[in-house]
């Protein structure tokens, strides 16, 4: 994968609403538009080699004093759709401390089928599966009394293709939460430094986040960054959008027949490898803000995950919240990765160019010139400016004649030092009467 320093930092997230969901996808960098360009994934888990031609010398044939005109450009790209719920029946789901000192999430297959019903799908097969107690508890620990392990699924590992199944578990101690609210808190109560007793709360929610293909359309700017404009329809395929009014009209074959080496589509499957590394590391971005300086101390994002603004303003696990963060920290830390060498069909619509302007140089030359002319001639020939004003220039002096003569006609009024400064006299009249009389100017 290439490094952060490659491309000067990762891209930023940018998300647009669709139907009912927030999509989130990585902004578009200049490179992944230019030729032999690449964006920082290299589909190679085992380098990290920056000689790659990322940021390649590109030339401009039509000089460097002519602006090219811009373009929209339609593609594929790598979006994230998530939803949460938090765990229910949490007395029963929820094993906080056991024998073996682990903490388990118990997920019911309910939950599972609820998310993904909110998306349109069915359940998957992997899902249906009975538990496997053995893979899921550490030796010597045991499953709470009354659970129906028939109505639990094995979670932990990637759904089929792009769909990902992600939980949180939050456990703060109540020293740091006054306004905190949990599912449940631990049995027995710790004492602080002051030997009063808290309590470890803990809570819990589940995810089913989606890695799915979206057409969109990005703005191309030849004098900026590209910009996301807005999503065009789900799929991994352009399609001509034609309306009666309007039809488009492919100009030549299409890339991907004359350039074997041009995709039509994206393709998941030949992103295994970079999903789980760049999965792992975006969970890993997450961690690293865990608070571990302190034992069960909130950070700053386990309290955004309860849409609280203080250090200790953690309020309550919330699903949609959660959702949120998780949305963004995956868009910024994992889908600028699928970007990679390999080249993919575009649709380029190009900027229709209605005027334009130039400056003469010889015409702009008089232009300035004249005004030149009658500035010295104002100064130097007339006596007084419009309305009987006095000439003013551009020193300290001017300045405070011409927008605090109010001020100079008071310092001679109330001190009594035989000034006598009244409006509209001449500069050097000013400076005369006043001399070396020193004043404060407050604003």
């Amino acid at each position: 994968m290439a490094p952060f320093s490659t491309h000067g930092g990762l891209p930023p997230v940018v998300s647009f609403s669709w139907k009912d969901d927030t999509v989130y996808f990585a902004e578009t960098i200049m490179s992944q538009l230019l030729p032999y360009g690449s964006g920082f994934g290299t589909f190679d888990t085992e380098t990290t080699d920056p000689s790659l031609k990322l940021r390649p010398l590109v030339t401009n044939d039509e000089g460097v004093d002519k602006v090219l005109p811009g373009s929209i450009l339609r593609f594929p790209k790598w979006g994230i759709r998530i939803r949460c719920k938090k765990l229910p029946h949490p007395a029963t789901n929820l094993v906080l401390w056991s024998n073996k000192n682990m903490t388990y999430v118990l997920t019911p297959r309910d939950v599972f089928v609820s998310l993904f019903r909110s998306f349109g799908m069915d359940l998957p097969e992997s899902l249906m599966a009975p538990l496997n107690i053995t893979a899921v508890l550490v030796p010597g620990d045991q499953l709470p009394t009354g659970l129906n392990t028939s109505e639990i699924a094995l979670v932990g590992q990637d759904g089929k293709g792009w769909i990902s199944i992600e939980e949180v578990l939050v456990r703060l101690n109540t020293t740091y939460t006054p306004n905190g609210t949990f599912a449940r808190k631990s049995d027995q109560s710790l004492l602080d430094d002051e030997g009063n007793q808290t309590w470890i709360g803990y809570d819990a929610a589940i995810c089913v986040e989606l890695f799915e293909p979206w057409i969109v359309e990005v703005y191309n700017s030849t004098t900026g960054l590209p910009t996301t404009l807005k999503i065009v329809q789900p799929g991994n395929v352009v399609h001509s959008q034609d309306t009666p009014e309007l039809q488009e009209r492919l100009v030549g074959l299409p890339l991907y027949v004359t350039n074997p080496d041009v995709h039509n589509s994206l393709n998941s499957s030949k992103a295994t490898d970079v999903y789980k590394n760049a999965h792992q590391n975006s969970v890993n971005q997450l961690l690293k803000d865990n608070g571990r300086d302190l034992w069960y101390a909130p950070s700053p994002t386990v309290i955004s995950f309860s849409g609280g603004q203080g250090l200790y303003d953690y309020k309550e696990l919330s699903p949609s919240y959660f959702a949120q963060a998780r949305g963004l920290a995956d868009a910024g830390n994992l889908l600028p990765y699928f970007a990679g060498t390999g080249e993919i069909l575009t649709r380029r619509y190009q900027d229709l160019v209605l005027s334009s302007t130039s400056v003469n140089p010889g015409y702009m030359g008089i232009y300035i010139g004249l005004i030149m002319v009658l500035g010295i001639l104002a100064g130097l020939f007339v006596p007084k400016l419009p309305l009987n004003v006095p000439h003013r220039g551009f020193e300290v002096d001017s300045w405070i004649a011409a927008f605090h003569a109010d001020e100079l006609i008071e310092i001679g009024g109330t001190h009594g030092n035989g000034i006598e400064i009244e409006k509209n006299l001449d500069l050097h009249e000013i400076i005369q009467q006043v001399g070396d009389i020193k004043f404060r100017l407050i604003t």
